[in-house]
């Protein structure tokens, strides 16, 4: 065997070394092995031990969109969920107002909210006025595709988790914090187990720096880290079929403008929101 061979060899024994490591370290660190068998389950008609809450807001140009395609897909959502929207009355960000809007539909419920507080606009005041409930919250995103049963299925690993953790359906592997909240993927949280009063406390003593606005699922892991709660990782859940999601894109139904559809580069936010709570937390 020449040398180039040998190590041509050691090369790739290397590589499937470090595959197999990673493999077990993300099958075995960050996805919650018990929830393979959500996936092999019919919960269209699961029964609810807690009330189901479903948390979004959206954007000035969007918001009237989003509410009329959730109008008009309701059966595809949790039957006895209700959907609960927070519409800021100015928009921070885009310099812009939002428009009036309502629904005739009894399962929405739309909340005027007097501060736009950035991305976390859709889950903090839902957790606020849920402080004293003892329900289960799910945050989602309207710029994104969820299958039918995606949100019963992250209820019922809730459940048999005693509703004991945050449940998120997705990671970010190079988030200083592990494991981390994913909210376009939608989160989970237990009213109970997360103090609304205190996030929203841990949030403004960040939020006047606009890398940790933007940066809301990373203060949001921080947050949980500090508190000591549990986040439980579900695998491979955001598997989806054509024409059977429960939301559906919104810039299908939205003209937005380049800025308004800005996308920020996550890592670099997160980085500098990072090294701010950290120099803040070693003021103290």
């Amino acid at each position: 065997m020449t040398n180039s061979q040998t190590i041509l060899i050691s090369l790739v024994c290397s590589f499937l070394l470090l595959f197999i490591l990673f493999s077990l370290f993300v099958n075995f660190y960050l996805i919650d092995p018990n929830s393979d068998p959500l996936n092999k389950k019919d919960y269209s008609n699961i029964q609810y031990k807690k009330p189901l809450i479903i948390s979004l807001s959206s954007i000035p140009s969007r918001i009237k969109k989003s509410i009329k395609y959730i109008e008009d897909n309701i059966k595809k959502f949790p039957k006895d969920a209700i959907i609960e929207i927070n519409v800021p009355y100015f928009s921070k960000r885009l310099n812009k107002e939002y428009p009036e809007v309502t629904t005739n539909c009894d399962k929405i419920k739309i909340y005027r909210v007097d501060e736009d507080l950035g991305p976390i606009t859709k889950i903090l005041p839902t957790l606020e006025r849920h402080v004293n409930d003892d329900c289960f919250i799910v945050s989602i995103d309207d710029d994104q595709k969820y299958p039918v049963n995606y949100i019963e299925k992250i209820y019922k690993r809730a459940e048999l988790d005693n509703f004991g953790s945050v449940i998120t359906c997705s990671q970010d592997l190079w988030s200083k914090v592990q494991p981390n909240v994913c909210g376009f993927a939608g989160v989970g949280y237990p009213s109970k187990i997360v103090n609304a009063e205190d996030l929203a406390n841990f949030y403004h003593k960040l939020a006047d720096q606009q890398f940790c606005v933007r940066s809301d699922d990373f203060v949001i892991s921080l947050y949980l880290f500090e508190n000591n709660i549990r986040i439980t990782h579900l695998k491979q859940l955001r598997k989806r079929s054509d024409n059977k999601d429960i939301m559906d894109d919104p810039l299908k139904y939205a003209k937005i403008n380049d800025d308004e559809a800005e996308k920020y580069i996550h890592k670099k936010n997160y980085e500098m929101c990072y090294d701010y709570y950290m120099n803040l937390k070693n003021e103290e």
